[in-house]
């Protein structure tokens, strides 16, 4: 499983490609800090999908490390 996270703004529709399948949402209160990306996120997601270095640009997108879920 591929973890995105969104550093400008909670994830919603229209905040990630529509050819990718979305398997969990996760926003948070507030932009929080994640240390695995070193900088400030709103929420993230998970996908089977790989997303393009373009498509995170576009999405303000970081990628996060594999995961199993969100547990």
């Amino acid at each position: 499983m591929n973890r995105y996270y969104s550093i400008s703004r909670p994830v919603s529709i229209g905040t990630f490609p529509d050819r990718i399948h979305i398997t969990k949402i996760h926003n948070f209160e507030f932009a929080i800090v994640v240390p695995e990306i070193h900088h400030v996120a709103w929420g993230c997601f998970e996908t089977p999908d790989k997303l393009t270095e373009q498509e995170c640009y576009l999405y303000d997108l970081v990628e996060g490390a594999k995961h199993e879920n969100l547990g």
